[in-house]
């Protein structure tokens, strides 16, 4: 049986990662209020209901550990998802987008009763954003939260049954995020837990043929030979549909986490650079 984890499912146990602290951000409140009409922004895929229906849970689902992130909303059998900006306006469009979706569904704030985020590894900037977000929002609501490594969200969505895969991202500085999973009907277990490898180490820890769950820049960055890019899938990204389907299904198996268990997986120091 697989060991249930801070954030989720995984082969081994993960232990506990160091993480920043999160402040939800100081107009929280103020901005997911209905004040008219939020322009449209990102892509939306879904069936919203009308306006003015009974009241429903709304479920929210919030993945911005990579450059474009996304958000999905599900109130009742009916979802909407949207994709963000890059990550530097993640903080200025992702509760309006949240409010958008709400309303585009027919629900209202106060019907929101689980919030679902990615952890990463990832963007710094993008997890912080994300995390402090999701973080208002439940305080401010008292909903249910959850937090998923979206490496594990990654899995989930971009991988069949019974199919195992890599992970891999730019860590920056020499550094890649590195990971293994394995997807199953209902879960994505860690095989391998996420780490920091240096470029040295990649062909070694890569050696097993199956997939690479990754991103252009970073196979670029990585150095490796021609036949590690016949691997690489590059198509996919941790998403909010993801994130909303694997969250949901742990939360209602296992139950919520305290706030203050949902912290940015952060594998390596972020370092200060100081003037003279």
């Amino acid at each position: 049986m697989p060991a249930r984890g801070r954030n989720g499912i995984r082969g081994r146990d993960l232990g506990r990662h160091p993480g920043a602290g999160t402040r939800g951000p100081q107009t929280l409140r103020a901005a997911w209020v209905p004040t008219g009409s939020i322009p449209a922004t990102g892509s939306v895929s879904g069936a919203g209901s009308a306006l003015d229906s009974p009241a429903l849970p709304l479920s929210i689902a919030i993945e911005t550990s990579t450059r474009v992130g996304s958000v999905a909303v599900r109130r009742g059998a009916d979802q909407l998802r949207a994709d963000l900006g890059e990550s530097r306006a993640h903080a200025s469009d992702l509760v309006p987008t949240i409010d958008r979706l709400v309303r585009e569904l027919g629900g209202t704030p106060g019907e929101l009763a689980v919030v679902l985020v990615g952890t990463g590894p990832g963007s710094y900037t993008g997890l912080r954003v994300g995390i402090s977000t999701a973080l208002g929002l439940a305080r401010a609501s008292g909903a249910r939260a959850l937090g998923v490594p979206s490496g594990e969200v990654l899995a989930f969505g971009a991988l069949d049954p019974g199919q195992s895969a890599y992970h891999l991202i730019d860590a920056r500085s020499g550094g890649f995020y590195w990971a293994r999973f394995r997807r199953t009907d209902l879960e994505a277990l860690v095989l391998d837990a996420p780490t920091v490898l240096s470029r040295d180490e990649l062909a070694e820890r890569l050696a097993e043929p199956i997939p690479i769950l990754t991103d252009v820049a970073t196979m670029t960055a990585s150095g490796l030979a021609p036949a590690y890019f016949e691997r690489a899938r590059t198509d996919v990204r941790p998403d909010a549909d993801a994130l909303m389907s694997l969250g949901s299904a742990r939360i209602e198996r296992f139950g919520p986490q305290r706030l203050d268990e949902i912290l940015p997986l952060y594998l390596r120091a972020f370092g200060a650079r100081t003037g003279s």
